[in-house]
């Protein structure tokens, strides 16, 4: 009954709306992987959320990529427990993650302050991944450094907080101004 007013607002047009969607997702998340599977719910959900994450509205208010990004993990950690050899199912969603949200959410990035706050939401979303993958980050680690050195440089033309972007991991990669 729930299912086809979710699909409605993981599929709207506005991004308050695509975030209510995703604030009621967890509710799916305690059907059992199987009949997640078995019905199709799983394949709807996945590619919905995917395509939340390859939206990039301008300026990212509200956050979409983030609430995107973290649901999309969650249901990863549902569909595709550690330990049952589906590992390779969750990579390649995590990767097209990645790809549509991170890159090229940083490749279309605005200039001026509209472009950084999308930077910081990429920002963000790279910290989420890192957190997901671990060392499997190492794939991105190129692109990810030269994200962060981009948002590090604009941090004092624009007022960006330092919390945001003094990663520990990342402080002691120059900066290529």
């Amino acid at each position: 009954m729930i299912l086809p007013p979710l699909l409605i607002l993981l599929d709207d047009y506005k991004s308050s709306y695509r975030i209510r969607g995703l604030q009621i997702l967890p509710a799916f998340l305690r059907i059992p992987p199987h009949v997640l599977h078995r019905t199709g719910i799983a394949q709807l959900l996945l590619r919905s959320i995917q395509h939340s994450i390859s939206l990039h509205p301008a300026p990212p208010e509200p956050p979409l990529l983030e609430a995107s990004l973290q649901r999309l993990i969650d249901l990863l950690h549902v569909l595709y427990p550690a330990g049952q050899g589906k590992e390779a199912e969750a990579a390649k969603q995590i990767e097209e993650a990645v790809e549509k949200g991170v890159i090229n959410g940083w490749a279309y990035a605005k200039s001026g302050q509209e472009g950084v706050e999308a930077l910081v939401s990429v920002a963000r979303a790279v910290e989420m991944v890192c957190r997901e993958v671990d060392l499997g980050v190492i794939r991105w680690m190129r692109v990810c450094l030269l994200l962060l050195n981009v948002v590090k440089a604009q941090r004092s033309k624009v007022g960006i907080p330092s919390c945001i972007v003094d990663i520990h991991p990342v402080s002691s990669v120059p900066s290529y101004d």
